[in-house]
C-alpha cells in the first residue's frame, strides 16, 4: 500500500514559517533533524514532499498510530540493529531520501545518555551524499512526547528551519565521527 505525502498536509495549519526551504535538495539526500515530538516525522514528510525512509526505534511499530507514520507514509528501518546502516546506504544509493534524529529517542522513559548519534556523519562519508540540517521548533506543544495522543487542539504554531546542505569527506576518520556528530547537532540547534 502506498500513501502519498499529501496525507499529511492538514498538518502544514501548525506550521508559522518556514526558512531556508531553498536548501532542500530535489534528489536523495540525509536529514538530520532535531526531534521534540511524535509530530516532527510528519512535518518532515510535509516539508520535503515525498516518502522517506526513517531510522526509527523498533517500540515506535508496536503501535499503530506511529506505524503509519513511520511505515505507510515511508518506511522504517529498526534503530540499534547491525545492519541499519547498511540498510540506509543502499536505500539512499537507490535515490531514497533517509531521515534521522540525531538526538534519538527523546522519550524520558527510553532515552540513554545525551550522546547525539553518528548516522548522520557516517552515512554521509560512506555515500557521499549530503546531509540537510533541520530545526523544528515548538512540535512538543503541539504532541508531547509524554502524551500519547496527539492534541490537536492545543493549537500551537511550529517553526521550522532548514539549514545548507552538508558535504562530509570520504577522508574522515572514524574517531572523529563522534565530534562531527555533536558539531553537526550545534550547528541544527543554532540555524
Amino acid at each position: 500500500m502506498r500513501v502519498p505525502w499529501q496525507i499529511t498536509k492538514p498538518f502544514s495549519i501548525y506550521i508559522n514559517n518556514i526558512k531556508g526551504a531553498e536548501n532542500i535538495l530535489k534528489g536523495c539526500c540525509i536529514i538530520a533533524s532535531s526531534h521534540g515530538s511524535s509530530l516532527d516525522a510528519l512535518l518532515l514528510l510535509y516539508l520535503f514532499r515525498r516518502k522517506l525512509v526513517f531510522v526509527a526505534e523498533r517500540r515506535l511499530l508496536n503501535h499503530w498510530i506511529q506505524k503509519f507514520i513511520v511505515y505507510f507514509l515511508g518506511k522504517s528501518i529498526p534503530n540499534k540493529t547491525d545492519d541499519n546502516i547498511t540498510l540506509c546506504a543502499s536505500k539512499l544509493q537507490h535515490g531514497k531520501t533517509v531521515a534521522l534524529f540525531i538526538q534519538g529517542d527523546i522519550h524520558p522513559k527510553y532515552k540513554v545518555g545525551k550522546r547525539i548519534h553518528t548516522g548522520a556523519v557516517v552515512l554521509s562519508c560512506l555515500t557521499q551524499i549530503p546531509i540537510i540540517p533541520v530545526k523544528i521548533e515548538n512540535s512538543n506543544k503541539i504532541w508531547p512526547v509524554t502524551y500519547w495522543p496527539l492534541r490537536p487542539w492545543r493549537f500551537h504554531t511550529v517553526d521550522i528551519k532548514v539549514g545548507q546542505p552538508i558535504f562530509i569527506s570520504k577522508l574522515v576518520e572514524e574517531s572523529e565521527f563522534q565530534d562531527m556528530s555533536d558539531d553537526l547537532f550545534k550547528k541544527i540547534m543554532k540555524l
